[in-house]
């Protein structure tokens, strides 16, 4: 009997003074570089977005999964009329025409952000937009970048109007 109990102590002793840490579940993960990253597509607060010539599938889809209510438009008459009757709280278009959409937007009911997309732009003229419009949405890019700046735009038109943004808690 004693040979037997001297024996697992040995055993153990020498499987646990091996001196390397041993890592839990998960631990691995960090071991290489990386964490695992929870994201998460519900936006902070949903959008009514009006979009103007926009055609772009991913991106409309994208921000339909995540909840945001989307109107496309294509003409300078249908933009007009969308933004007297509607409510909305993003206009987004493309870069060129942000500027000529500036003055309707300010002047609608409803006061939507403007939020200009860049496709592949240099990044001068990144840097131009998002100091003249605040934030710029730019593509191709990934879905996290899409909702992250439609927050951020949500969260400029709450603090412009002086409301507090409607949160969601989960989709």
């Amino acid at each position: 009997m004693k040979r037997i109990v001297v024996f697992f102590i040995l055993i153990s002793l020498a499987l646990f003074s091996d001196g390397r840490p041993v890592s839990a579940c998960g631990d691995k993960l960090l071991v290489l570089g990386r964490g695992v990253r929870f994201q998460s597509d519900v936006p902070i607060q949903p959008a009514s977005i009006l979009l103007y010539k926009l055609d772009n599938p991913g991106l409309k889809s994208v921000l339909n999964e995540a909840g945001h209510k989307l109107q496309s438009v294509e003409t300078q008459q249908d933009l007009e009329a969308a933004l007297k009757t509607g409510k909305y709280d993003i206009l987004m278009t493309i870069l060129p025409e942000a500027a000529v959409l500036e003055t309707l937007a300010a002047s609608a009911p409803s006061k939507p952000i403007l939020l200009p997309l860049v496709l592949k732009g240099a990044k001068t003229d990144i840097a131009v937009a998002e100091k003249r419009y605040g934030c710029v949405l730019k593509a191709p890019n990934r879905v996290g970048h899409y909702l992250a700046t439609v927050d951020k735009a949500m969260s400029m038109k709450s603090k412009r109007d002086g409301s507090k943004p409607k949160l969601v808690a989960s989709k």
